[in-house]
Order: C-alpha cells, then sequence, then structure tokens
C-alpha cells in the first residue's frame, strides 16, 4: 500500500511500505518460531487443524467440549474467555472477562 496525499497535505499511509514488507517477511517465520516453542499455533497451522478434528469429533460423540481463548492486547484490551460447546445446546459463555 503506497502512501496517498489528501488535498491539505496530509498523507495517509506508510512512509517507507518497502521497509514495512521487508520487516514483516523477516518478523513473521521468528515469531512463528518462537509461539511454536510454546505450544501456540496460527490457525490454519497442521497442530491447529488436527485440535480441530478432534473437537469435531467429540463433539460428534455427543460430548461437550470446553474451549479457552486468550487474547494478549498489551497494557490494554486483553482478556480470556471460557466457552462450553455441545452437539445440544447452543454456544454457552462460562466466563469472558
Amino acid at each position: 500500500m503506497a502512501a496517498q496525499k489528501l488535498r491539505n497535505g496530509q498523507r495517509i499511509g506508510p512512509r517507507l511500505p518497502v521497509l514495512g514488507r521487508m520487516a514483516f517477511r523477516t518478523a513473521l517465520p521468528l515469531a512463528e518460531h518462537f509461539f511454536r516453542r510454546r505450544h501456540i499455533y496460527r490457525f490454519a497451522s497442521d497442530p491447529a487443524q488436527h485440535a480441530s478434528h478432534e473437537l469435531l469429533t467429540r463433539l460428534d460423540r455427543g460430548e461437550t467440549v470446553y474451549l479457552a481463548g486468550i487474547n494478549k492486547g498489551g497494557f490494554h484490551n486483553s482478556g480470556v474467555a471460557l466457552v462450553e460447546v455441545s452437539a445440544e445446546a447452543p454456544l454457552r459463555i462460562v466466563c469472558n472477562n
């Protein structure tokens, strides 16, 4: 995305988009390695897909499963939630903070 000039002379967008893309391509593999060692995966990864398949299998057997979601937002806007999922009932939020 290239920077765009507005009528009043202000600029919108990154100042150095090529540098930003290079930094992202460099940082992403390092971040994935860091989180993978802590068993935290992206949704499309093989371990996450395997866990998703296991979850669906358990739901098909009629089991109730609990999902925990954690969002690290920095100094604020972080959150954690616990959700109950079953085939017989709709989703139920057990805890959301």
